[in-house]
């Protein structure tokens, strides 16, 4: 709360936000725009500051480093540090309180182990959060970044974590969904399920720890736990089980980027790289009824992913859940899936509750803690030497956070390593070699021969004097088959801001390399228009990025030779609802 790095990008009262002046579209973005935050102030004593505590933990492998060991670290955050913030490994917003023990548990049973195992998760649990219990009741005054000090009531508001962790946590069996008490045999149907009741459930647990049998806790599919959280004051674990878009939507689907064989392991790129081409690949390959049921899947991950929501999005994304259900039938009459009794495939309806309660998704995604991991958890070979490395380095960050402090102008890169990368997506050592491949310095003296052969540029020399004629003087000399040309492999531009989809503007890079002329770029002004998104687009696939020679005179800018293709349709394909359109031919060529 008082690390002034975060000034300007904390909120400390909830807010409601809409798109229109008459107040009936809600918006959604960031965790104190959102009813959860804005349900529980009006319990608490006026004058207060909600500190909605986040957690996240992740077991990962260690087995790079220490044969088959593992770590189980546990990050916290607060709700009130912007998710910008939150996305930035470097900015620590995001920190390691503890790593929870991986044990055997050779000492006990077989039968056993696994129940003890999941006691001494919510033992340390309990250990760790147990300071929350007397702040929560009776507050606590801390120095805010803004230079206030305000009455804080920390409260536990969510705990992100995959499926199997999320049924540890509300201590069910991993059959159920941690948060409504749908039938473990209905995954896959079209319903709506009772919440869990937070109260009932800790007087069941109460009761089943003391020797009594209540019907409920089987019905329920719960598991003789004592929860870490019974004592935490204004928490409701089960609201608190926030959507996982690693490893409920990405993971679902695979992308074999170097072929089949050469994939060891799928990571969060490639998923996401298959979830673009996925659709247009099944088109005219198989019933139309797939083609639609993949279409709104996918149309639910690409909604799932906006950072701002609004009710109208939302009933887009709910949309696109209905229709999946509408249209799921073909896979069971293909033959293809014998049921849809998928624990992933029930959790996603939760996602726009979970919206309206805490904020938008991104803002609890998994893959944060891959970033997290590199440093925090992979440093060092063992448990000791890894907190030793995290206190020298927490020592150091915070020393160059009071030199910004204290020395107006200061500025100094507080980074952790320079290995910091997002494991989850499979950006290591081989993705920053290809990045090198496709560096921004030209490639000096290629020849005419190569551009038209290795670039797939036949008629370069024709439309290149074509050019000089319209665009230089008269007289301007034109190239010739031993004409050399400095030729650039990419090049970037920034994409038109949408606040829904980024917070920020993102960069576009377009490749054109050799043998492989196939980069495909868009060209024109993206604003609305009464003809539709796509009137104003031209598309072209980039063969060749070069800088005119001098001897053909000065021309300031590097060029690009394109090859058009058609116009997009006037009405998109009928089952993909995906525009159309194919190389543009130029005398039957």
């Amino acid at each position: 709360m008082g690390n002034l790095a975060f000034k300007g990008k904390q909120g400390y009262t909830p807010q409601k936000v809409y798109k229109n002046a008459n107040g009936t579209n809600h918006e959604y973005g960031e965790m104190w725009t959102a009813d959860w935050w804005w349900n529980l102030q009006k319990k608490l004593p006026d004058g207060i500051t909600i500190c909605p505590v986040i957690i996240l933990s992740d077991k990962m492998s260690l087995s790079q480093f220490s044969g088959d060991k593992q770590a189980w670290p546990v990050y916290l955050s607060i709700g009130n540090i912007g998710k910008e913030t939150h996305h930035q490994p470097t900015s620590c917003a995001m920190v390691l309180i503890s790593y929870i023990p991986v044990c055997k548990l050779e000492c006990f049973s077989k039968k056993s182990q696994s129940a003890q195992g999941y006691q001494l998760f919510h033992k340390c649990m309990w250990a760790l959060l147990k300071p929350l219990i007397d702040a929560g009741k009776n507050s606590i005054d801390m120095d805010c970044a803004d230079g206030f000090i305000c009455t804080i009531y920390p409260i536990l508001a969510a705990y992100i974590t995959d499926y199997p962790k999320q049924c540890l946590i509300v201590c069910c069996k991993e059959s159920t969904c941690p948060r409504c008490l749908v039938n473990p045999k209905e995954h896959g149907a079209r319903l709506f399920s009772i919440l869990w009741d937070h109260d009932m459930t800790l007087c069941v647990l109460e009761e089943k720890a003391q020797g009594e049998n209540p019907v409920e806790f089987k019905v329920h599919s719960l598991c003789a736990i004592n929860p870490f959280w019974k004592d935490l004051p204004h928490c409701d674990i089960f609201s608190g089980i926030t959507p996982d878009l690693l490893h409920q939507l990405h993971k679902d689907l695979c992308y074999f980027k170097k072929g089949i064989l050469l994939t060891t392991q799928w990571t969060g790129t490639e998923h996401k790289n298959m979830e673009k081409v996925f659709l247009s690949v099944l088109a005219g390959a198989t019933d139309p009824a797939i083609l639609c049921a993949v279409r709104v899947v996918l149309n639910f991950i690409y909604y799932a992913h906006f950072e701002t929501h609004c009710d109208k999005s939302l009933a887009q994304l709910d949309l696109a859940w209905l229709t999946f259900h509408n249209n799921k039938h073909i896979f069971e009459e293909l033959g293809i899936r014998k049921h849809f009794n998928i624990s992933k495939l029930h959790n996603i309806k939760h996602y726009i509750d979970v919206i309206c309660s805490h904020g938008t998704a991104d803002g609890f995604n998994t893959e944060g803690s891959e970033h997290l991991h590199i440093d925090l958890a992979k440093m060092g070979q063992h448990i000791k030497q890894m907190t030793t490395w995290l206190q020298r380095q927490e020592a150091v960050q915070r020393f160059c956070v009071y030199l910004q402090w204290a020395l107006p102008g200061y500025t100094t890169n507080i980074s952790t390593t320079n290995g910091i990368g997002d494991e989850g997506d499979g950006e290591g050592e081989e993705e920053e070699e290809e990045e090198e491949d496709f560096s921004h310095s030209p490639l000096s003296g290629v020849t005419m021969m190569s551009i038209i052969t290795d670039f797939g540029a036949p008629n370069f020399i024709h439309h290149l004097s074509t050019f000089i004629d319209l665009n230089q003087p008269v007289g301007t000399k034109h190239p010739t088959p031993r004409s050399t040309f400095e030729v650039y492999k990419q090049v970037q531009f920034s994409l038109p801001l949408v606040l829904e989809v980024l917070s920020k503007p993102a960069i576009n890079t377009v490749q054109a390399v050799k043998s492989m002329p196939c980069a495909v770029t868009s060209h024109g002004i993206m604003e609305s228009s009464p003809e539709g998104p796509l009137s104003r687009l031209c598309v072209a696939q980039v063969r060749l990025i070069f800088r005119l020679p001098p001897e053909f005179n000065h021309y300031p800018h590097p060029l690009t030779y394109v090859h058009w293709y058609k116009p997009f349709c006037s009405l998109p394909h009928p089952d993909m609802l995906m525009f159309e359109t194919s190389l543009s031919p130029h005398n039957h060529q």
